[in-house]
């Protein structure tokens, strides 16, 4: 277990005190509140990571598509885009509004 030593203002401890309890150990609250919010930070870490790695292949698909006869007679289908209309354009809007992203 790794021990570090942390400075907390005087102040702000006198106001949590009364909220952790008299007969709770401060360093035990201090100890647990820190493994908490670590705890937390990795996961949304990891969370972040994936999300990159599921968009990074999601893209990968979608550009797959660009070459495949399916997605190159959509323009058929919809008519005539007008001037200035870009696949890549209505695609990226596409999946930013679906995904988030």
């Amino acid at each position: 277990m790794c021990r570090y030593n942390i400075a907390v203002d005087d102040a702000l401890m006198e106001e949590v005190r009364p909220h952790i309890g008299e007969d709770v150990a401060v360093q035990a609250w201090l100890e647990e509140m820190l493994r908490k919010a670590l705890v937390s930070y990795v996961k949304e870490k990891s969370n972040e990571r994936n999300m990159a790695l599921e968009r990074e292949r999601l893209l990968e698909r979608v550009k797959q598509l660009e070459n495949s006869p399916g997605f190159s007679v959509l323009g058929g289908i919809l008519g005539t885009p007008p001037a200035g209309f870009s696949w890549d354009e209505l695609r990226d809007e596409a999946i930013s509004e679906k995904y988030g992203i």
